[in-house]
């Protein structure tokens, strides 16, 4: 796995990373909440992943 798209961290033992959705909705809820939240210009690539801990902050914007 990569860098977090959000906060760059590597994935670790500690602070595992999920790549992003393929189901088209939930992907462009992801992709929001990256731009929303942190690079208001970013586009993922296919080897884009989100960390844990930035998924547990993005999750409540996504909801």
């Amino acid at each position: 796995m990569g860098k977090c798209a959000a906060c760059g961290s590597k994935s670790t033992q500690k602070n595992k990373t999920s790549v992003f959705p393929k189901d088209p909705d939930r992907r462009i809820q992801w992709i929001a909440a990256v731009r929303a939240l942190r690079k208001p210009n970013w586009n993922p690539t296919k080897d884009s992943v989100l960390c844990e801990v930035c998924f547990i902050v993005f999750k409540f914007y996504i909801l």
